[in-house]
């Protein structure tokens, strides 16, 4: 069977794609991957989008009614999720650095948690708004993230402050895994870790302490064998925050090529008319290793099927030595301008991860794609900085 499989969703433009570059999400994959959450987790765990995984309003109104709440980064999602009239969605506030407008922010909102990561932060919290204490983990990636045994443990036992302000309710725990050395055997040992914390803190967490996990879950963490149980377990409610796990396969990127052409180095090199502008970080959403990621050559809105390929330096159309989407893509030989170049795996850190400002080139449109019915949720009032003029 062929490794990836021609690509349904172009065929709903029936030969007539968008004139520029363009990203299509497949609403019916993401469905798929949240069901696939939902057996293999269990009641007690609970869903939450990473807002900054794809913020597209028309995608984040799509998942709303389906998943248990939002996790963001920053004051702007927060202004978001606002914006769009997800003011009463319960939503968990992450992120190593949150300013105090940040904080301020969420708390306007009905059903909030704060994911504080150190003791000041812990002192900057506006009176009332609920807290969970995220715990360093010492095979983390990310020292930034989390309190040390010691500081924890002053969190706890700290006596109010003299201030008539009171402190922030203890809510429960969380922990980021990361999703580079993810594995359900640290999803385990993270989640007994914080349930022997919670025993050993009673009346600490009201009303019920909830554990949250920002597990950066692989894009294929759903793919085990159905005949066997899970391999993990859940003492009580769990939120999982999970970004391009849910939406990182549900998404390809489609791009013409604007030149091939040869340096004296030796390099055959295809230049589209995309790269860093479009795609924060190029095709490591869903492929961890680069030999993983795979592309489809279009032309005249066929598919090119040959049977030589050469491997070529994809590279963007911006003047920088880093706009690479790929330094050894195989592709047809034939390869030429006008082809469009389709890639999947794409459906996170695309348009609001890159860098759209730098010299002005295209932007890419964005579809949602649902059964029979295609919407352009494309942001149209983003205008480039040298429009502003």
């Amino acid at each position: 069977m062929e490794r990836n499989p021609e690509p349904e969703l172009l065929s709903r433009f029936h030969g007539h794609w968008p004139d520029s570059p363009f990203f299509i999400y497949d609403a019916l994959a993401v469905a798929g991957k949240i069901a696939a959450f939902r057996g293999a987790f269990g009641p007690e765990a609970r869903l939450r989008f990473s807002v900054k995984s794809n913020p597209n309003p028309g995608l984040l109104r799509w998942l709303a009614p389906r998943i248990d709440g939002f996790d963001v980064s920053s004051e702007t999602e927060l202004r978001l999720l606002r914006g769009l009239g997800f003011g009463d969605a319960p939503v968990s506030v992450s992120g190593p650095g949150k300013t105090d407008a940040c904080l301020r922010a969420a708390a306007g909102f009905a059903d909030v948690v704060v994911h504080v990561d150190s003791e000041d932060e812990l002192a900057a919290m506006p009176p009332g708004v609920p807290v969970s204490l995220r715990i360093f983990s010492d095979d983390a990636f990310s020292a930034k993230l989390g309190f040390t045994r010691e500081a924890y443990e002053r969190a706890l036992s700290a006596p109010p402050a003299p201030s008539a302000a009171p402190r922030p309710a203890f809510r429960g725990l969380h922990v980021y895994l990361g999703r580079e050395g993810f594995s359900f055997a640290r999803l385990q040992r993270a989640v007994d870790e914080m349930g022997a914390l919670l025993r050993a803190a009673p009346g600490k967490f009201r009303p019920a302490p909830v554990l949250a996990i920002g597990p950066g879950l692989p894009a294929r963490w759903d793919r085990w064998d159905g005949n066997r149980p899970p391999p993990f377990r859940l003492p009580g409610p769990c939120e999982f925050e999970i970004g391009r796990g849910l939406v990182g396969e549900a998404g390809m990127y489609a791009t013409p090529v604007l030149a091939r052409k040869s340096t004296d180095a030796g390099d055959d090199v295809v230049i589209v008319n995309g790269g860093l502008q479009h795609l924060g970080s190029p095709f490591v959403t869903a492929a961890q290793k680069l030999g993983d990621v795979r592309a489809w050559l279009f032309r005249g809105g066929e598919r090119v099927r040959e049977s030589g390929e050469k491997t070529f330096v994809v590279t963007g159309s911006l003047c920088l030595g880093h706009d690479i989407l790929h330094p050894r893509l195989s592709l047809p030989e034939s390869v030429r301008r006008d082809d469009w170049l389709v890639f999947p795996c794409a459906g996170a850190y695309g348009p609001t991860a890159g860098v759209p400002h730098f010299i002005g080139q295209d932007p890419a449109r964005e579809f949602l794609a649902e059964g029979d019915r295609t919407e352009d949720v494309t942001v149209q009032d983003f205008r480039l900085y040298h429009e502003c003029f």
